[in-house]
C-alpha cells in the first residue's frame, strides 16, 4: 500500500483534533510533569522566543500563548522546555498508524497549511463504522481508546474532510442540535465527539469563523475589517468578485467546504504498516475456526516483512460482531518476531478467555510496527547470554499478553537529584514511535561513578534522637549520629564516609538541601543517612545489600 494510493471516495470523515498536542504529547511521554506548570517555547519567523503552549497550572502564574520567553520567566516557577516539531509529527503520526484499528485509511492530512503545526487525524469511516456499531458506537469507542492512552480529543463526522477539520477545530460540538454528542458542557466539552450530517451540518458550518476556511492570516485581516466573522456572510458574497479582492485561494477553500474537494487522505505510515482484512462467508462462534483464520491472514503478512529483513514488533487483532463493538486483541513485543506460532501462542493467551456475544462475520490483522530483525549468533553452549534475553523477552512477551502492555512496568531514570524522585515507572513494552527513530536521543545514566544504595526508602525513614551521641569523620568538623534508632533496634555507627551535598531543583518551589552520609555499623550493615540543611534532622534513606 503507498502512502499516496488512491481510494474510494467515501461520505464520511472523522477528524480528530487534539488541542495543545505538543504539551499533550510531552504529558504522555512523561507521566510525572502532569502535576507541574509547564511552558514550551519556541520561535515565530525573526521574532524572540515566546510561549508556543502552556497547560493550565502555567495559565494561573499568569503565563499566556505568544508571550515572550523572557517575560514570561521574569513570573514563572516550573518546567519550561523547547517545543519539539519533528518529534511531535512523529508522534502524531504513531497515533494515526494506532487509529488504523478503526479504518485502514488515516492520516494527519489534509490540514491548514498556514498553522505552524498539526494537531489533527483524519480517518475515512464510510466503509467501517458498520463493523463498530455504527457512527455512534465508532465514536464511543474513539474516545474510550483515546482516553485510554491519556489524550484530550474533539472530534466531528461530517460529509467531507474539509468540513469534518473545520467543525473538529472550531465548532462548539455542545451545541450541534442534531448531533450524536459523547461528552457534555463543561470540562468534557473540549472532549466531546459528534456525527453530523446534511442541514444541521450546513448550519453548523455557517456558523464558524472564516479561518475555518483554511485561509491565510491576511485574508482573515481583510474580512475582519469589512465586518465579516462569519462563513454564512462569505456564502452570501457574489463568488465571481471574490478572486479580485481576496485572491484565488479563497474560491478553492469554498469548494472544499462544499465538498468539491478531490483532495485525498494520506495514509499515514504506509510503508511499514500491514494489514488485512477477511469477511467470513459463514459467520460463526467457533473460536477454533476464527484461530484457523488469523493463522492464515499472518501467512499472508509475515512472509512481507520477512523480505524486508524485519520482524513484528506489535499486532492487534479485531473480530467483528453484528451490532456490537468488536473483540480486540493486542500484542506488544519485546524484539521483532517472525514466527506464526509464536504470535498465535500469546495471542491465545487472551483467545481462552474470550466469550463470544454473537457470531463473528469479519477478521482483521494489523501490524502498526515493525523493526529490523538482526540474525543471532548460535552459540554450542545453551547457557549463552543471547539465550538468557531471549528467555527474557519470551517471558516479558508472555506477561504482556497475559496482563495487558501498559500493566509490566519497569524503572525509568529521570534527571532528578533527590533520590525518591530519580525514577518513575514506564511501561515494559514500548508503543515505539517508528521504526526508526527521529531525531536526537539522549541516555540518561544512573548517578555515574556515585554509590547508591541498592534499597531506596520512600518517604525516607526519620531518625530518632540523632544528637544524642555523635560520631566525627575524622580529619573534618562533619558529624553523624553515633548511634542509628533504627526500627526494633539500634546499631553504633562505626564507620562514615561524606557528605555528599544533593539539592532539588530551585524551580520545583520548594528548595531542599542534603548532606549524605554512607556509614557501616558494628553489624557490618550499610546504610545511607542525610542531614536536612536548614532544619538540621536526619533521615535514614536507604541500605545496601
Amino acid at each position: 500500500m503507498n502512502r499516496n494510493s488512491p481510494h474510494p471516495l467515501v461520505e464520511r470523515i472523522l477528524c480528530l483534533h487534539l488541542p495543545q498536542w505538543p504539551m499533550q504529547r510531552l504529558c504522555h511521554e512523561q507521566p510525572e510533569l502532569r502535576q507541574q506548570p509547564i511552558v514550551l517555547y519556541g520561535k515565530s519567523g525573526r521574532q524572540a522566543r515566546c510561549v508556543w503552549a502552556c497547560n493550565e497550572l502555567a495559565r494561573e502564574q499568569g503565563i499566556q500563548l505568544g508571550m515572550p520567553l523572557m517575560e514570561a520567566k521574569r513570573q514563572f516557577s516550573g518546567y519550561v522546555q523547547a517545543i519539539d516539531p519533528e518529534g511531535d509529527v512523529a508522534a502524531l503520526e504513531q497515533l494515526a498508524v494506532q487509529c488504523q484499528r478503526f479504518t485502514p485509511y488515516c492520516g494527519l492530512r489534509p490540514a491548514n497549511p498556514h498553522r505552524p503545526f498539526l494537531d489533527t487525524l483524519l480517518l475515512d469511516i464510510g466503509k467501517t463504522h458498520k463493523f463498530f456499531g455504527g457512527e455512534a458506537g465508532l465514536l464511543e469507542q474513539v474516545a474510550d481508546y483515546c482516553q485510554s492512552l491519556g489524550y484530550e480529543v474533539r472530534g466531528v463526522i461530517a460529509d467531507h474532510w474539509a468540513a469534518a477539520w473545520a467543525l473538529a477545530v472550531y465548532g462548539d460540538l455542545t451545541a450541534l442540535p442534531d448531533s450524536l454528542v459523547r461528552g457534555g458542557p463543561g470540562p468534557s466539552a473540549q472532549a466531546a465527539l459528534a456525527a453530523i450530517t446534511g442541514a444541521a451540518q450546513q448550519a453548523a458550518i455557517g456558523q464558524l469563523p472564516i479561518a475555518a476556511l483554511r485561509v491565510d492570516a491576511d485574508t482573515c485581516q481583510k474580512f475582519a475589517d469589512l465586518g465579516i466573522e462569519r462563513i454564512e456572510q462569505v456564502w452570501q458574497l457574489p463568488a465571481d468578485s471574490l478572486p479580485a479582492r481576496f485572491g484565488s485561494e479563497l474560491n478553492w477553500r469554498l469548494a472544499e467546504m462544499a465538498g468539491e474537494s478531490k483532495e485525498k487522505i494520506q495514509v499515514c505510515a504506509a510503508e511499514t504498516t500491514f494489514h488485512s482484512w477477511r469477511n467470513l462467508e459463514y459467520p460463526t462462534t467457533d473460536v477454533e475456526v476464527l484461530q484457523h483464520h488469523v493463522r492464515d491472514l499472518l501467512a499472508e503478512l509475515l512472509p512481507r516483512i520477512s523480505a524486508l529483513q524485519s520482524g513484528v514488533m506489535s499486532l492487534e487483532c479485531q473480530w467483528f460482531v453484528a451490532d456490537r463493538p468488536p473483540l480486540h486483541f493486542s500484542l506488544r513485543l519485546v524484539q521483532p518476531i517472525q514466527d506464526s506460532d509464536y504470535l498465535q501462542s500469546l495471542l491465545q493467551l487472551q483467545w481462552e478467555r474470550v466469550q463470544l456475544p454473537a457470531e463473528v462475520k469479519a477478521v482483521h490483522v494489523l501490524i502498526p510496527l515493525i523493526a529490523t530483525d538482526k540474525p543471532q549468533q548460535q552459540w554450542l553452549f545453551a547457557d549463552s547470554a543471547d539465550t538468557r534475553l531471549r528467555h527474557r523477552a519470551t517471558l516479558l512477551d508472555r506477561l504482556a499478553a497475559r496482563l495487558g502492555a501498559d500493566h509490566v512496568l519497569q524503572k525509568r531514570w529521570v534527571p532528578q537529584a533527590l533520590p525518591e524522585r530519580g525514577f518513575v515507572p514506564r511501561v515494559q513494552v514500548r508503543r515505539q514511535t517508528s521504526a526508526k527513530p527521529r531525531g536526537r536521543q539522549t541516555t540518561t545514566q544512573p548517578h555515574g561513578l556515585l554509590e547508591r544504595p541498592t534499597r531506596l526508602y520512600h518517604p525516607p525513614r526519620p531518625l530518632a534522637n540523632p544528637a544524642a551521641q555523635k560520631f566525627q569523620l575524622p580529619g573534618t568538623t562533619a558529624w553523624v549520629p553515633a548511634v542509628l534508632s533504627l526500627p526494633g533496634n539500634s546499631q553504633r555507627v562505626q564507620q562514615a564516609v561524606g557528605p555528599e551535598r544533593i539539592e532539588s531543583q530551585w524551580w520545583e518551589g520548594r528548595w531542599e538541601r542534603r548532606d549524605y552520609f554512607r556509614v557501616q555499623t558494628e553489624t557490618g550493615e550499610r546504610f545511607w543517612i542525610f542531614q536536612e540543611i536548614g532544619t538540621g534532622r536526619w533521615w535514614l534513606q536507604g541500605d545496601f545489600a
